[in-house]
């Protein structure tokens, strides 16, 4: 019997999409799932995506709704697969899927977690104005080391997706690390966790994924998500996230 933490998750990730990379983009309904395209041609996960929501939902005619929808966007796309759900990523890797070697930790936490406390005090504020959106653009860009990443984030309007919660984590007047938080139905989720590789080892992305995480069940989530990458999962771990799965990658091809 499948987890069945496994298809809250997927449901949380598929929304935070939607809301985020499907709001200048598109979104479809596909058997058992979602299919989110969103207003650029790059076959990134959180921007051209297929999140399958329904565990027990048959994998063929998901993938068929997704590679068709993706067919009339002309782009590839990647899809969201649970390593637990072996009938999905051998579909995948039947269809030609490639999967991307670097995987991520799906964890979860049913209640909220301590706020750390940081030496020297952090202060956390959440986006509220363009300038602030910037601040933390920029952060993430540099914190994930991906170049484009902020320009993502401001041009695709995302900080004003509905359900979202962007944090920024300061020390004084200095921007030190960012978190985003979602929420969906009673489903928390984490994402965007970033530190600048110099501003690590400060408790901030601690600080920063508390706060957002507690955000979750102040709103009333009876539990929150998120997807660790092997520098995070410790991070998580002591703030009481436990793991339930891994999610592998598969890009598919533009048609």
């Amino acid at each position: 019997m499948l987890n069945p933490e496994l298809d809250r998750g997927n449901r949380n990730v598929a929304a935070f999409l939607a809301a985020t990379a499907g709001r200048q983009g598109a979104v479809a309904d596909v058997p058992g799932g979602l299919a989110i395209a969103g207003p650029i041609p790059f076959p990134n996960g959180f921007v051209n995506a297929a999140v399958k929501t329904e565990g027990a939902a048959a994998v063929d005619p998901f993938l068929d709704g997704a590679q068709a929808f993706f067919a009339g966007q002309a782009r590839a796309f990647v899809l969201w697969a649970l390593a637990s759900d072996a009938e999905l990523t051998d579909a995948a890797e039947r269809r030609g899927a490639r999967a991307d070697p670097i995987t991520s930790v799906a964890m979860t936490v049913k209640a909220p977690v301590p706020t750390p406390e940081a030496t020297p005090i952090l202060d956390v504020t959440v986006v509220a104005t363009d300038a602030d959106g910037e601040v933390f653009a920029d952060l993430a860009e540099r914190g994930y080391g991906i170049p484009g990443l902020g320009w993502l984030l401001t041009n695709h309007d995302t900080f004003r997706a509905p359900g979202t919660l962007w944090a920024i984590v300061w020390q004084g007047e200095q921007s030190l690390g960012v978190a985003c938080s979602f929420g969906t139905e009673d489903i928390g989720g984490v994402y965007y966790v970033g530190t600048p590789e110099e501003h690590r080892g400060r408790g901030v992305a601690a600080v920063a994924t508390a706060y957002v995480t507690n955000a979750q069940f102040d709103r009333g989530a009876t539990s929150v998500v998120l997807q660790a990458s092997a520098l995070g999962r410790g991070i998580y771990e002591r703030l009481g996230f436990e793991p339930y799965d891994e999610y592998v990658s598969y890009v598919f091809p533009e048609p």
